[in-house]
């Protein structure tokens, strides 16, 4: 047991990583009123093709697995489903899954050491048989035909697909009708045994409680429950290129403003900074570039190049950090043209860089503030660094002007893909 101690916004976090190698993180607040879990695995709709557990030879299970797999997880085998359970308790309950990762949480205010049992003990106890799999697929094929028919969710998806060459990002994370219609109670055993194992597992927790008693309570659950051992999971390894897909990609959907997506692919080893430095770095020029109140974005919604602000975002995938840049726009070649003059002509100075500074610590201390903040922060931090440390934030927080100019000098921005999704005729 450790504390880790983000000095710079005077929090600390205890972490354990218990005998079975779960992984625990417990940050205390002492004056919230609502108390919240998160607990999740390292397994997303991209997981798909793998070697089992204990076995050596490599599989492809169906698209929409993980998705799948979520779902059949709610039900016990007693037949009562996780959200049964907690509006008993008063808690709100939810999960979801992504890419990379299926996560469990829930949030409450009272009953919170119950809750936390109840939700360690429904996702570690899987209950699959072939006639609940069977009544579940009529449920996701629903769903899957719901996505299907959304067209922010199909311009949401196509984004990563045509950013990466190798890595399946054409996967559908809910999966394709013919997929979901192959999935057997088998194959939903041989991903669970595999990822569901608590060395593949992370437990955060924000609470009012004692963090040493919150800890208790989780070993104490955890020593009831037996695991197979398991030393490193053998994913499909992709061979990634630096180049795009698809450079451009349009297409029609039952929208009321057409949108666009600018996306850079970013190779990380590029630079010679920390990750920390180059992705807070990357963070703050967007920001300076095109945030709300930038000269940038108030000159386009001035001659109506958009509607209304643009935003960005980063994401942090294998060895590229992906930078996406949306906007309402009708005049996209416009749009475009301007954006990437405005990446030739980086206006950087201190005083700018300084007030970014500013703001970016002010919005810490500012999602400290609640429960749901405080979470998203911890595992948005350990999500996007792959962990939680004191010397992450410090570089992060702690970034010159002169490490901040030289990386953004040092963005290649050759590496691009534009997904323009526009109103359908009628």
């Amino acid at each position: 047991m450790k504390y880790i101690n983000f000095k710079e916004i005077d929090e600390k976090v205890l972490y354990e990583k218990l005998d079975n190698e779960l992984e625990v993180y417990i940050l205390r607040k002492k004056n919230f009123n609502s108390e919240t879990a998160r607990f999740f695995t390292n397994f997303g709709g991209l997981d798909t093709e793998f070697t089992p557990i204990n076995e050596t030879k490599e599989v492809k299970m169906p698209s929409g697995i993980a998705h799948f797999l979520e779902h059949k997880l709610f039900e016990d085998p007693s037949g009562i489903s996780a959200e049964e359970y907690y509006s008993k308790t008063g808690a709100y309950v939810n999960a979801f899954t992504n890419y990379t990762t299926t996560c469990y949480y829930f949030v409450s205010t009272n009953n919170f050491e119950d809750n936390l049992n109840y939700l360690l003990d429904f996702v570690q106890t899987p209950h699959f048989t072939d006639e609940n799999v069977e009544k579940e697929k009529g449920i996701i094929l629903e769903e899957a035909k719901m996505c299907l028919d959304n067209p922010s969710r199909l311009f949401s998806e196509s984004i990563l697909s045509n950013l990466f060459t190798d890595i399946p990002y054409n996967n559908k994370i809910v999966g394709t009708l013919d997929d979901i219609k192959k999935i057997t109670k088998e194959d939903l055993y041989t991903c669970y045994n595999t990822f569901y194992n608590p060395s593949n597992m992370k437990l955060f927790i924000v609470t009012n409680k004692k963090e040493e008693d919150v800890l208790k309570l989780v070993k104490d659950n955890q020593r009831k429950k037996t695991f197979i051992k398991e030393n490193s999971i053998k994913r499909k390894i992709y061979n990634e290129k630096d180049n795009v897909k698809k450079d451009y990609y349009e297409f029609k959907g039952k929208i009321n403003e057409n949108r666009i997506c600018y996306g850079l692919k970013i190779r990380k080893d590029n630079f010679s900074y920390s990750l920390e430095e180059v992705i807070n770095s990357i963070s703050m020029y967007f920001d300076f570039l095109i945030g709300s109140l930038s000269d940038f974005n108030l000159e386009l919604k001035k001659n109506k190049i958009v509607n209304g602000n643009i935003s960005f975002n980063l994401e942090n995938i294998d060895n590229y950090i992906i930078v996406k840049i949306y906007a309402f726009t009708n005049k996209k070649d416009e749009f475009i043209s301007l954006l990437e003059d405005k990446f030739k002509h980086p206006n950087l100075n201190e005083k700018d860089f300084n007030n970014l500074k500013k703001i970016m610590k002010s919005s810490i201390f500012y999602n400290l503030n609640t429960v749901a903040g405080t979470m998203d922060f911890l595992y948005n931090e350990y999500m996007f660094f792959k962990d939680l440390s004191e010397e992450t934030l410090t570089k992060e927080l702690n970034l010159s002007y002169e490490v901040y100019k030289i990386i953004i000098n040092e963005i290649n921005y050759d590496n691009k893909s534009v997904t323009y999704i526009t109103k359908e005729d009628n």
